[in-house]
């Protein structure tokens, strides 16, 4: 089965194969790739990786661990390093256009 990714969290954890992270780490590799690149705040880039952990959590290709001491990490799973992965393709669709009444 292929599965998508967008292209920062692609490149991060793909290309540039970081394992074994926090929702933060991910978040800080995700900014020192991409923060040129939009106008995102911090608070934005950590709930959409959050977003994304939590997907791949659910679909079994991280596993959660977590000491007492320590924020939860996140590591692939077998069916993570099994996986097909793509980049997603973003689509520029402009503006949104109001909706026309009937």
């Amino acid at each position: 089965m292929t599965r998508s990714l967008s292209p920062e969290f692609y490149s991060v954890l793909i290309e540039g194969n970081l394992n074994n992270f926090t929702v933060m780490e991910l978040r800080d590799a995700i900014i020192r790739e991409y923060k040129h690149e939009t106008d995102m705040n911090l608070r934005d880039y950590h709930k959409r990786a959050y977003r994304v952990v939590l997907r791949l959590l659910t679909a079994g290709l991280l596993e959660k661990s977590k000491d007492i001491s320590e924020f939860a990490r996140y590591k692939k799973t077998p069916l993570f390093v099994a996986s097909v992965f793509q980049q997603r393709v973003t689509v520029d669709r402009g503006p949104k256009q109001p909706k026309q009444p009937k």
